[in-house]
């Protein structure tokens, strides 16, 4: 299992991550970090689709859930397909009432 830091470090790798975590007004908790990064990638919904073999509204759906503003939710295999084609991995997270944080990468 990977703990929050090993996870930290490894994102922190990636130079668009590194920079939206170094702005101030930037929540690095919300998950929509990763749509900042696949647009300073210069990557495209429509090339997003291409990458995870699926359509750009198929894309857009996941890209809403992640951003909090849909109340359609993915299928665990659609968030690895997109993290995968930001060269990422996707990796679920339980925080417990007294502050632990349970990781597992998928």
């Amino acid at each position: 299992m990977i703990t929050h830091k090993q996870l930290k470090e490894k994102m922190l790798e990636k130079k668009s991550v590194r920079d939206l975590y170094n702005t101030p007004e930037v929540e690095i908790d919300k998950l929509d970090v990763i749509l900042k990064a696949r647009k300073s990638d210069g990557l495209t919904q429509q090339e997003m689709a291409k990458t995870m073999h699926t359509s750009q509204p198929a894309v857009v759906r996941i890209e809403k859930f992640l951003a909090g503003s849909s109340k359609h939710i993915p299928t665990t295999s659609s968030l690895k397909k997109y993290a995968e084609a930001l060269h990422g991995q996707l990796v679920i997270g339980v925080k417990t009432s007294n502050g632990h944080l349970l990781l597992r990468e998928l």
